[in-house]
């Protein structure tokens, strides 16, 4: 684990002391009611609508949600796509608590959902994806983690398989406050074999970059 992927870890571990604590980083939001709720519910909308496509290519492979923090968009992801969610995340305790919030929900039998501990920069082994999304993660990590990750989701991707993913549009380059560049998150998808179907702005957020992406090979 590099020097500034461990400070995030260290960071994210503080916030998620609490589960109150963590919602309260992940959407500080206190003029929005039930922030919590109704933008996770936006996120699922926005993710299962672009994905759901490629999981008929096959039945089985799971989707991952990569930055799943405490498991706010698989648990439902999973149930609306009726379809195991593999959650990654840098934050040893966001994951704890993922896995006991899984441990509670596991007598509800329509979904699963599984946590797995990442280092920050590098996606554990799971085998094929159907598709992957990642919201409210890639802003906090550099570019070049960023761009890395593409590549990475891209090379488990199954073919048809998709990405929809979330990012800041901008030029700002400060611990856990990342922007990006629509052009560069662009080229980076069609190096890695993705074709890019959708970029969507303003979407939740003004500065919110939404992409959807397609395994071509």
């Amino acid at each position: 684990m590099s020097d500034e992927s461990a400070r995030e870890r260290e960071f994210w571990d503080s916030a998620a002391s609490t589960l109150e604590g963590a919602r309260a980083v992940v959407w500080a939001e206190p003029e929005v009611p039930n922030a919590w709720e109704a933008r996770t519910k936006e996120c699922v909308n926005e993710i299962i609508g672009a994905i759901e496509p490629g999981l008929d290519m096959s039945p089985w492979p799971p989707i991952m949600d990569l930055g799943c923090g405490v498991g706010r968009l698989a648990f439902p992801m999973a149930l609306a796509a009726n379809r195991r969610v593999i959650g990654v995340d840098a934050s040893s305790r966001m994951v704890a608590l993922a896995k006991e919030e899984s441990e509670a929900r596991a007598d509800a039998g329509r979904w699963a959902a599984w946590f797995m501990l990442g280092d920050g920069r590098t996606i554990p082994e799971t085998g094929p994806l159907a598709a992957a999304y990642s919201v409210a993660m890639f802003q906090h990590i550099p570019k070049d983690a960023t761009f890395g990750y593409i590549r990475q989701v891209a090379e488990r991707l199954i073919s048809g398989g998709r990405f929809r993913f979330q990012f800041v549009d901008g030029s700002e380059d400060t611990f856990l406050s990342h922007g990006l560049n629509i052009s560069e998150v662009e080229e980076t998808c069609i190096g890695a074999g993705l074709k890019v179907l959708a970029i969507d702005r303003g979407i939740i957020f003004p500065s919110w970059v939404w992409v959807t992406a397609e395994r071509v090979s």
